[in-house]
C-alpha cells in the first residue's frame, strides 16, 4: 500500500483528496498538505463583494477539514525530492509518497502591496472583496473601473461576472443612471482560450448590462488619480471613481525585444493597431503569443498521437496471430 500526498488544500486539492479517499482501499494513505490556517471558497468572493455572502460562510479552518477521511496537515511544503519520493515541510517534517499531486494554486504578482492598496481593490482576496462592499455602500454616483493589468489571471471570467454583479447591485439601489461601469482588459479577443464565440457572447452580455468595454489596453493604476482607500474625487471631472484591480499571476516574466520591419509593413501594422484600439507593441505581442500557443498545442497533439501509434491498438488477439494473409483476402 502506498501514500498519496496532495500539496494544496484549495478547491482542486481538496476535491482530489476526497475523490481518492473515497475510491482507494483503506490501506492507502491520502495526506493533504495546506499552508494556510484557514481557507476561503474563491468562487464566492464576488458574492461577498455585493453582500450576498458573509466571510464566515465561505471560510473553513484547515485543521478541521478532514477531506472525507484524508489526513490533513497544516504546513508549508519547502522542497520535493522526486528521486527519493519525499516532501520536506518547512518545519522539518518529511513525508514519503508513492504518488504526488501538486495543487498549490497561484499568487498575484503584487497582491497586498502598497501600490495595489493605493490603486484600488483586489478582486481575488477576501480583504479586497470586503473593501469593495464597504466602498459601494456610500458610492452614489461616478465611475467604477475594473482593470486587468496583464494576462494570465486567476479565473478570467471573474472580472466579467464582477462587472455584471456590480451593475445589478447599483440598479437595485436606483443608481443605474448615476454609476457607469467600465472594464479594461489587455486582450483584444475576450477569453481567447474559449474561442471567438464565447468571447463574443461575453461582449454581448456586457453590452446588455450597460458595461463599457475597453480592449487591448493594459491598466496603469499609478497614472490615475486614485489613492488612499480607492475612492477619490477627481478635480478635473468632479466625479467619484472606484478602481478594482486584477493583477496578473506569477510566472510570466516579460522582456523587451527590438525588431526591424519594412516601413510599409510598419505603416499598415500601425493602422491595424489603431482599428483594434490597441498599441503596436501589444498587437505584436498578441500575435507572437498566438503563434507560440498554437505551436505548443500542435506539439502536444503530435506527442499524443506518436505515443498512441507506438503503443498500438488492442485488437483483442492477445499478441498472437492465428491467421494467414490469404485467409483475410478473397482470391
Amino acid at each position: 500500500m502506498s501514500s498519496i500526498v496532495v500539496i494544496g488544500g484549495g478547491t482542486a486539492g481538496a476535491a482530489a483528496a476526497r475523490a481518492l479517499r473515497g475510491r482507494l482501499p483503506c490501506g492507502h494513505r491520502v495526506i493533504l498538505v495546506e499552508q494556510s490556517p484557514a481557507l476561503f471558497h474563491q468562487p464566492s468572493l464576488l458574492w461577498l463583494m455585493v453582500g450576498r455572502r458573509r466571510l464566515k460562510d465561505i471560510t473553513r479552518r484547515t485543521g478541521r477539514m478532514r477531506a472525507a477521511g484524508a489526513e490533513v496537515l497544516c504546513g508549508t511544503a519547502h522542497a520535493v525530492d522526486t528521486a527519493g519520493k519525499t516532501v520536506l515541510l518547512e518545519d522539518g517534517r518529511t513525508l514519503c509518497y508513492g504518488q504526488l499531486i501538486l495543487a498549490p494554486g497561484s499568487d498575484a504578482t503584487r497582491a497586498d502591496t502598497e501600490e495595489l492598496a493605493a490603486a484600488g481593490y483586489n478582486l481575488y482576496t477576501p480583504q479586497g472583496a470586503l473593501g469593495i462592499y464597504e466602498a459601494i455602500q456610500g458610492f452614489r454616483g461616478g465611475r467604477v473601473v475594473i482593470v486587468v493589468t496583464s494576462r494570465p489571471i486567476k479565473c478570467p471570467p471573474a472580472v466579467f461576472e464582477a462587472a455584471s454583479l456590480l451593475r445589478e447591485w447599483f440598479a437595485k439601489k436606483g443608481l443605474a443612471e448615476k454609476v457607469g461601469i467600465s472594464l479594461h482588459v489587455p486582450e483584444t479577443n475576450l477569453l481567447p482560450e474559449a474561442g471567438p464565440r464565447v468571447g463574443q457572447a461575453f461582449r454581448n452580455r456586457l453590452k446588455k448590462h450597460g458595461v463599457t468595454l475597453h480592449v487591448g489596453r493594459y491598466g496603469q493604476p499609478r497614472r490615475v488619480a486614485v489613492w488612499g482607500c480607492g475612492i477619490t474625487r477627481l478635480a478635473s471631472s468632479r466625479k467619484n471613481v472606484l478602481h478594482l484591480v486584477a493583477w496578473g499571476v506569477k510566472g510570466m516574466e516579460k522582456q523587451n525585444v527590438t525588431i526591424s520591419v519594412p516601413k510599409d509593413v510598419l505603416k499598415k501594422a500601425k493602422h491595424i493597431a489603431v482599428n483594434r484600439q490597441t498599441s503596436l507593441s501589444r498587437l505584436l505581442a498578441e500575435t507572437l503569443e498566438d503563434i507560440v500557443e498554437k505551436d505548443d498545442a500542435y506539439s502536444k497533439a503530435k506527442a499524443k498521437q506518436l505515443a498512441a501509434m507506438k503503443k498500438g491498438l488492442d485488437l483483442g488477439v492477445k499478441g498472437k496471430i492465428t491467421w494467414k494473409r490469404n485467409d483475410l483476402h478473397a482470391r
